[in-house]
């Protein structure tokens, strides 16, 4: 029961930023003092820093250097996107938004069968474009150079003209009761702009991910069609997958 609790302590605190221990006592109908120890777990593990009375979100971190997400989990990586490959068919029109889980994916759709792709990301359409015979449309939109990602107005617009067979998206986290979130506002946007243009909508996310802080909310978890990642998630996200009809891939 306290890990569960522990686990819903973070995901209300992505969502109000400060926790209250008297509050949280009476919610959970529980002492304050059991409530004092799960915040000084969570902080221990870096989750969160206690305050006079409570606790509030530390500072997230934003986007990685493309260079520095890369060296990552690289076979957890390299897992994914075998497995996300595998969806693709001949002429599918697809997207794939920014990430290096993502890019790893395009990197193998590149020898795979033609298909007509867009993309927000420098990178992917550069990885893409050492293949043959695809069509690739690179979003317009603000570049950030470090990461080789154009987003703003310009990029969910360009995201949004057309409906695909399949759009593939990565996370910065999932959780039980919130759903898919990222760490930068503009990235979290773009992606909520996929909801309904695509016939599958799927979220290519490490094992990392899960339970991970973020701050910005891109979509509920039955807004998503696919999770594809490199192990079996723990049985509390399973089942919140399931209950939200969402296929889980996993090796």
């Amino acid at each position: 029961m306290s890990s569960l609790r522990q686990q819903q302590l973070l995901e209300r605190l992505e969502r109000d930023q400060s926790l209250q221990v008297a509050a949280l006592a009476e919610e959970y109908n529980t002492s304050q003092e059991t409530i004092r120890r799960d915040l000084k777990l969570l902080e221990r593990g870096g989750k969160l820093r206690r305050v006079y009375g409570g606790a509030i979100a530390v500072r997230t971190p934003g986007i990685r250097p493309l260079v520095e997400r890369e060296r990552i989990n690289q076979a957890g990586k390299a897992t994914i996107a075998g497995l996300a490959r595998d969806l693709v068919k001949e002429g599918d029109s697809i997207y794939i938004g920014e990430g290096t889980t993502t890019l790893a994916l395009a990197r193998l759709l590149a020898d795979h069968v033609p298909c007509k792709f867009t993309t927000n990301m420098m990178d992917i359409g550069i990885a893409l474009g050492r293949g043959r015979g695809h069509e690739i449309f690179i979003t317009g939109g603000r570049l950030y150079p470090e990461h080789g990602i154009l987003a703003g107005h310009a990029a969910i617009m360009a995201a949004q003209s057309e409906i695909y067979d399949i759009a593939f998206v990565g996370t910065s986290s999932i959780t039980l009761n919130i759903g898919f979130l990222d760490h930068e506002r503009v990235l979290a946007e773009i992606n909520k702009a996929l909801t309904n243009r695509a016939r599958r909508l799927v979220v290519l996310a490490d094992h990392s991910k899960f339970g991970a802080s973020a701050r910005f909310v891109t979509y509920d978890l039955s807004a998503v069609d696919t999770v594809v990642t490199d192990s079996q998630p723990g049985k509390a996200y399973l089942d919140a997958l399931y209950a939200a009809n969402v296929e889980v891939i996993c090796p």
